[in-house]
C-alpha cells in the first residue's frame, strides 16, 4: 500500500513546486516590469545630460534668432532687389528712346547729305546670238 500512496503524494509535491515556480516567475516579472532603478535615475539626473539639454534650449533660441534675423533681411533684400529692377527698367526705356532718336538724326543728316541724282533713263541692254569668230579644223 505504501507504494500507491507514494504516487499521488510526488505528484502533490510536484504540483506544488510548479506553483511556486509560477508564483516566483510572476513576482520577478512584476518587479521587472515596474522599472524601480527608473526612479532613482529621474531623481539623480546626469549633470552632463542637463548641461545638454541647456545647450539645446540655448541652440533652438539661436536658431529661433537666426531664422528670424534672415527673414527680415530677405524682406530687405527683395525690397531692394524689386527697387532696383525698376531703375533698371527705366534705364532701358531711356536708352531705348534715345538710340531711337539718334538713329532719326542720323538717318535725316545722312539724307542731307546725300546728293540727289536725275537720272534719264535706263540703258536698254539686248543680247544677240551670232556665229563663233574661229573655225578651227579637225584632221
Amino acid at each position: 500500500m505504501s507504494g500507491k500512496r507514494a504516487a499521488p503524494r510526488r505528484t502533490l509535491v510536484r504540483l506544488c513546486a510548479l506553483a511556486t515556480a509560477l508564483a516566483i516567475f510572476a513576482l520577478a516579472w512584476l518587479t521587472i516590469n515596474a522599472r524601480p532603478w527608473q526612479a532613482e535615475a529621474k531623481a539623480m539626473r546626469d549633470p552632463r545630460v542637463v548641461a545638454l539639454e541647456g545647450r539645446e534650449l540655448q541652440l533652438q533660441q539661436d536658431a529661433r534668432d537666426v531664422r528670424r534675423l534672415v527673414t527680415e533681411r530677405f524682406s530687405s533684400y527683395r525690397d531692394r532687389l524689386e527697387e532696383r529692377k525698376k531703375a533698371i527698367a527705366a534705364a532701358e526705356r531711356r536708352h531705348r528712346r534715345e538710340l531711337r532718336r539718334a538713329k532719326r538724326a542720323a538717318a535725316a543728316a545722312a539724307a542731307a547729305r546725300t546728293p540727289r541724282y536725275v537720272t534719264v533713263g535706263v540703258p536698254v541692254v539686248s543680247v544677240v546670238a551670232l556665229a563663233p569668230v574661229t573655225k578651227t579644223k579637225t584632221s
